[in-house]
């Protein structure tokens, strides 16, 4: 049992979520579909590779989670 718990946490820690709040003014008619795309800031300020991507659909405003890529959170 200490095992397969073991293995959860891991695999829970490995995980990392950016939340993003997309503000609309007004409800919009239709539905739209847009991708959301998240880059790396380096330390210079310049912006770096992209981390990772959502398409959403949306039409009003709403919070989106983003799964990042483990690997590209450790750098």
């Amino acid at each position: 049992m200490l095992r397969k718990v073991a293995k959860v946490l891991l695999s829970l820690y490995c995980q990392a979520y950016l939340h993003v709040y997309l503000y609309v003014e007004e409800a919009l008619p239709e539905p739209e579909t847009i991708e959301v795309v998240v880059h790396e800031r380096r330390l210079n300020g310049d912006v770096g590779d992209v981390v990772a991507t959502k398409t959403v659909t949306l039409q009003r405003s709403t919070k989106v989670v983003v799964a990042l890529k483990s690997s590209d959170v450790e750098r």
